[in-house]
């Protein structure tokens, strides 16, 4: 039989494992913003929940831009857990949502959703067109999960 198994991280960025190995020590980690994907990976690779939870979490709480901004830079052939592209589209789609509730309603709230949506608009206007079709690729493969 099996007697060991080899799990190499050496696929993962060595700022994500450090994040990763920081976060099992004192519960808590830095990395930027770009490494947050490769962060819930190596999280779900390992089967490490409290750290993919964690992500989730530190993700779901980014402006929608920025979460598209960071979506948009990711190889369309990475292996992204279906959690988190759940958790992407959710953001996504629960900002929109907000936003025209607040509109509906005018009042001084309708500054911040006018925000989210210029802060949306500009950075979709800048990106380009190979970064606008991997994000339409990833809110796709999520939407067929």
């Amino acid at each position: 039989g099996v007697s060991s198994t080899i799990i190499d991280a050496a696929t993962f960025d060595p700022v994500v494992v450090y994040g990763a190995v920081e976060f099992a020590y004192i519960g808590s980690c830095r990395v930027p913003l770009t490494e947050l994907a490769p962060l819930w990976c190596l999280a779900d690779f390992w089967g490490f929940e409290a750290l993919a939870e964690a992500v989730e979490r530190a993700w779901s709480s980014l402006p929608v831009h920025r979460s598209l901004q960071i979506m948009s830079g990711i190889d369309a052939e990475a292996p992204l857990p279906e959690s988190f592209l759940r958790t992407v589209s959710g953001s996504v789609t629960s900002g929109f949502e907000r936003a025209a509730v607040v509109l509906q309603g005018g009042g001084l709230e309708a500054s911040v959703a006018w925000r989210f949506l210029r802060d949306t608009h500009d950075y979709l206007a800048e990106a380009t067109a190979e970064a606008v079709a991997r994000l339409r690729n990833w809110l796709l493969k999520e939407a067929s999960l």
